[in-house]
């Protein structure tokens, strides 16, 4: 993804101990920004350009 790339991230939980899906989601979004900030060498992410769905399911405590 660029710099640039906007990317809500959308979770759902079934059969699993971590219940509460937005922290999952808040979870999943931090090492994403970390992993972007510090690929593309920038301290921020405006998130303006493209956008890119991401969905995190858990089911009997896996993630996918």
């Amino acid at each position: 993804m660029s710099p640039h790339a906007e990317f809500p991230v959308q979770g759902r939980s079934l059969k699993s101990q971590l219940t509460s899906v937005p922290a999952c989601q808040r979870s999943v979004k931090k090492a994403i920004v970390e992993r972007l900030l510090s690929a593309h060498h920038v301290e921020q992410l405006p998130e303006t350009g493209p956008r890119y769905s991401v969905e995190v399911s858990l089911l009997d405590d896996v993630a996918s």
